[in-house]
């Protein structure tokens, strides 16, 4: 078994950091305007729970329309995809960390303050893993901020 930081893996497994196996990409920043009532789905903040679930209430969503939707390719989420929350608004900061699965079937684009995780290497990371893993490793991180202030990780 290899060891560090006194955690076993099993044989064949590694450590590795995480900014090698897979990066984190921001949502895009629509402009209200754009926002309709038909489309291609916007992924926000509020639409990830701290209890690490994806929640959308199709009858209060945001929409972009398709055709505009097309300019933001780089923005498209899909089944299977692992999000995260990149920033707090909340006092306790209880929010900033939490992930989710997006579980829809149709691609959504990601609003900004939601990240999106990039697997370089499928090889070595599964999303499912990755998604269980922050579950837990997350939580246990202790993060001080300022009062008053938005709470974000590229703080």
């Amino acid at each position: 078994m290899s060891q560090e930081n006194d955690r076993q893996l099993p044989d064949g497994w590694q450590w590795v950091k995480l900014g090698d196996v897979c990066e984190i990409i921001n949502g895009y920043a629509f402009k209200s305007s754009q926002f309709t009532t038909d489309g291609v789905p916007v992924i926000k903040m509020g639409n990830i729970s701290k209890d690490f679930a994806l929640k959308i209430n199709l009858n209060q969503q945001s929409y972009i329309a398709k055709n505009i939707a097309n300019l933001y390719q780089d923005f498209y989420i899909y089944p299977n995809d692992l999000l995260i929350t990149l920033t707090d608004m909340s006092p306790s900061g209880e929010y900033l960390g939490t992930v989710a699965i997006y579980n829809l079937a149709k691609p959504a684009l990601l609003n900004q303050r939601v990240g999106k995780f990039i697997n370089l290497d499928q090889e070595i990371l599964d999303n499912n893993f990755l998604y269980y893993t922050l579950r837990v490793e997350t939580r246990s991180i202790p993060i001080e901020y300022p009062q008053n202030s938005p709470k974000s990780f590229a703080q």
